[in-house]
């Protein structure tokens, strides 16, 4: 029974992983396509250190209206959890690559696990690649160590004075990527209570962030950008029982994190059930390196589900398209185990790809996996 317990937990986790798949597909589609198509998107990351979904909901029914504009209008994570909420990185030879900063806040900027190199590459590199310059501010000086991107601030001093320093470079120097990290919200943690009471000083403190990302969103509709700009909320990780201001590993609430994105032609209202930190930078910037993402549309009886991410290598570009229903034709002679010549698709697809780079439809018939080129 156990065991069967365990499968069908599994089972319900993969689905709900599908699901997740499908929105954050949408959000990349909806986000490069804007690049292709519209004014260049600009994309805000939204990071309010400890907030949790229960804590989040009760302030947007309370006052926080620019929080509660985004979950009415966007898509919240039924269940996000953080990669590690250990304070360090530590390694075997008592090194700290990332000073004492907390892991989701690597994770969250380079979409890895990894935490053992500074070495890695991150959404302000890839943002430079593609011409697009980048700000970071964190209210904390634990945040110094990520210098990456073209304009950054750590320092223990106001919220405030984050968003006041993202404004700045958004108004001089054109920025389109914004990753602020508030920081005062921890100080007025009395335990987990205070998250639920609107009355306590950490709602209030909530409001406070909530004002803070008021002031941006205004400078952002004020530089006319409002249109094409998407913005994740989140937090890096959740919080301990106590009325310590902490998030050890060995409490689960710990691992509870937030997560809600919204932009345009991205569904508003909704929600998935599942996401965790390295996701975030799959939002922003879609790819690393010279990968491209395909996710590719299979059939479960009696209805589709969009299941199946898969990488190839293809040159740098940068464009996404829409693949609609009906018949594909490959583009070269069937040469490999799995190519067919065509295929008659019931339902659109969406490739992730360079505009330069290899397209291959991948999709699932009769039990097998089979595949067709579309260019080389």
């Amino acid at each position: 029974m156990a065991n069967l317990h365990s499968a069908l937990a599994e089972e319900a986790k993969s689905e709900a992983r599908a699901k997740t798949a499908f929105v954050l597909a949408t959000f990349y589609v909806s986000l490069a396509a804007g690049s292709c198509l519209r004014a260049q998107p600009t994309v805000v990351l939204f990071v309010v250190d400890g907030l949790q979904n229960d804590a989040a909901q009760i302030a947007a029914a309370n006052g926080a209206t620019h929080l509660k504009f985004f979950l009415h209008h966007g898509v919240r994570v039924e269940e996000a959890l953080c990669t590690s909420p250990s304070a360090v990185v530590i390694l075997p030879d008592s090194s700290r690559p990332w000073g004492t900063a907390a892991p989701p806040n690597v994770a969250m900027h380079t979409g890895t696990h990894v935490f053992e190199s500074r070495a890695i590459d991150d959404v302000f590199l890839a943002a430079r690649r593609s011409g697009i310059r980048s700000v970071f501010a964190g209210s904390a000086d634990n945040y110094n160590v990520f210098t990456s991107a073209d304009f950054h601030h750590a320092r223990s001093y106001t919220d405030s004075f984050c968003v006041a320093f993202a404004v700045e470079h958004l108004v001089r120097d054109t920025v389109r990527l914004f990753s602020i990290h508030l920081q005062e919200l921890r100080r007025a943690w009395k335990g987990p209570a205070g998250k639920v009471d609107p009355l306590s000083s950490y709602q209030q403190s909530l409001l406070h962030a909530d004002r803070q990302l008021g002031r941006l969103i205004d400078a952002v509709k004020s530089a006319g950008r409002w249109e094409s700009t998407y913005v994740v909320i989140a937090s890096d990780h959740g919080m301990g029982t106590t009325e310590r201001s902490d998030h050890p590993a060995s409490e689960p609430t710990s691992w509870r994190s937030f997560m809600c994105f919204y932009g345009p032609g991205i569904r508003q209202g909704a929600t998935i059930p599942y996401a965790e930190t390295p996701d975030i930078a799959v939002l922003i910037s879609g790819k690393r390196r010279d990968e491209s993402l395909l996710v590719v549309a299979l059939r479960r009886s009696p209805i589709w589900k969009w299941e199946h991410l898969r990488t190839w290598s293809g040159r740098t570009g940068g464009c996404v398209e829409t693949l609609s229903a009906g018949r594909y034709e490959s583009a070269f002679p069937v040469g490999e185990i799995g190519e067919v010549e065509q295929h008659q698709s019931a339902l659109p697809g969406v490739a992730f790809g360079d505009i330069d780079a290899s397209c291959v439809v991948y999709f699932r018939t009769r039990d097998r996996w089979v595949h067709l080129w579309l260019s080389d």
